[in-house]
């Protein structure tokens, strides 16, 4: 659109080549290579860009959780921003170079500087402008509900304690702790020695931990109702839990009692439900003392003894839907590995080597593996949400500054075409509001046209970020309502720059110019 505009400046001089014997070959040839030079050094100035502010834009989005592993600048980046200039010459060239090498020299040269330009650049220009427009609108209502989904993920109760927490994991050697009884010595060991350090109130284990560990999901059913196939049973989260795990996690306990000690090996196998399990069991029924069966993978189910409800909270991820849970007691089904969840008074990150050590002394062979908070646990549960929403807010943002720029330099060039008239129109007692009307209308009827097909493509492409949002429609009224009104004060604010310059034109300047 910008060398369309430049191009048409300069019909005099065009002219008096062409007057001078320059063929048309020849001026395309001229006018591609200058769009060529400008497209190559724009390139360059791009992987400059690039290469200064890459740090800064990894750290607003993981290239990795897009599924890029190699990131900077290589020669393979390098070429596509050479290709890419060339291409951009080349295909953004030719048009204004066919429209500015279409000179008729007479007309021309008697018209001079007060021609208007050709009627179709003309047009071709303003079609550029609405297609910006349309284009960045689109972009920026799916960063927009890109964003209000992240936001309410966010905002997402997990059921759980997530502040001044450290989860890590505790692999032991099946070579020295083959049997149950050494396994359960060493995490009570272990439990004892990190709860006695200043600043930590308590300790769980658990096999798995709720959003960090996802999955490992069983059938189970009650005796009472069998499914008639394994199929038609519920199924539902197992985890093998030590006592003292919700009240740690700050899981409320709604009815019964938590696992104890006494709940060993030689007692009755008991089970702890989640909410939504008790009432997909047992709708409408009191489910503490009934007995549950549950598919382990043997030839028969186990039958286990429900002794409590507990709250629903997310396993699996904060936009999972809730899921059936079920709770052992880690007595009653020891497992070597398991992951520890240490609720602390202070920052976690500070007790992460008085933990190791109180590990070391239990058993210098064992390390404590992968330690992280639970707070980096749904930072990174929420990441691809947040690296999706980041890249396309920043297309959106290049686009928007992109579409600016071309309606200002749209209404620009109207402005420097129209000097002359618009000097007519002050000397003849046209006042500075209207003028102001004139230019901003011409400019606000290219960013309304643009707006309609905007908004018309973005409820057709929106449907594709469906799977992307969370609690948040693809058509979201409120989403489209202020991003159309911010794009509509952004181009407002693109068109007073030479709306405010027409406002300024001195006749008598206007007509000495011409």
């Amino acid at each position: 659109s910008l060398l369309m505009a430049r191009s048409s400046t300069r019909t005099t001089e065009l002219a008096v080549r062409t007057a001078m014997g320059a063929r048309q070959g020849r001026l395309v040839r001229q006018l591609l290579t200058e769009s060529a030079v400008l497209a190559l050094v724009a390139g360059a100035l791009g992987v400059l860009l690039a290469t200064w502010l890459q740090d800064l834009i990894l750290g607003f989005a993981s290239m990795e959780r897009l599924g890029l592993r190699e990131v900077g600048v290589s020669g393979q980046m390098l070429g596509f921003a050479l290709v890419l200039s060339l291409g951009t010459a080349m295909l953004f060239g030719l048009a204004p170079s066919f429209l500015g090498s279409r000179t008729r020299p007479a007309e021309d040269l008697k018209e001079g500087s007060r021609g208007s330009g050709a009627a179709g650049g003309s047009k071709l220009r303003s079609g550029l402008v609405v297609l910006q427009v349309a284009v960045s609108l689109v972009l920026l209502i799916g960063s927009g509900l890109l964003l209000k989904s992240f936001a309410q993920l966010r905002g997402v109760d997990p059921g759980f304690l997530t502040e001044n927490v450290l989860a890590a994991e505790i692999a032991l050697p099946a070579s020295r702790y083959g049997d149950a009884e050494s396994r359960i010595q060493f995490y009570e060991g272990l439990k004892e020695r990190v709860e006695a350090l200043p600043g930590v109130e308590s300790v769980a284990f658990s096999d798995r931990l709720p959003i960090r560990n996802p999955g490992n999901n069983v059938a189970l059913w009650s005796p009472e109702r069998p499914p008639a196939t394994n199929t038609d049973a519920n199924f539902a989260f197992q985890r093998n839990i030590w006592p003292g795990y919700f009240q740690t996690l700050d899981i409320p306990l709604l009815a019964g009692r938590d696992f104890q000690e006494t709940d060993a090996g030689g007692a009755t196998p008991v089970i702890i439900l989640n909410e939504v399990a008790a009432d997909s069991i047992f709708p409408a029924e009191n489910p503490l003392g009934r007995q549950v069966a549950v598919d382990l993978g043997g030839d028969d189910p186990v039958l286990f003894e429900v002794v409590g409800v507990v709250a629903d909270h997310k396993l699996t991820s904060l936009s999972s839907r809730t899921r059936l849970s079920m709770f052992f007691s880690y007595f009653q089904r020891t497992s070597s590995t398991m992951e520890m969840a240490v609720r602390t008074r202070t920052d976690p990150n500070a007790l992460l080597r008085p933990i190791q050590e109180q590990l070391w002394a239990q058993d210098r062979e064992i390390p404590l593996a992968s330690p992280e908070t639970f707070e980096d646990v749904l930072a990174s549960d929420v990441s691809d949400s947040k690296a999706i929403a980041t890249v396309l807010g920043m297309f959106a943002l290049v686009a928007l500054f992109l579409a600016a720029l071309g309606i200002y330099g749209v209404l620009a060039y109207y402005v420097t075409r129209r000097i002359h008239e618009i000097g007519i129109r002050v000397a003849l007692g046209a006042s500075g509001g209207r003028v102001l009307q004139l230019v901003l209308r011409r400019g606000m009827v290219l960013v309304a046209t643009g707006l309609v097909i905007g908004i018309v493509g973005a409820i057709w492409a929106t449907g594709w970020l469906e799977d992307l949002l969370f609690q948040t429609t693809a058509r979201d009224p409120m989403t489209f309502l202020g991003v159309s009104v911010f794009f509509g004060a952004v181009a407002l604010l693109a068109c007073l720059v030479p709306a405010w310059r027409a406002i300024r034109v001195d006749p008598v300047d206007a007509f000495r110019s011409q």
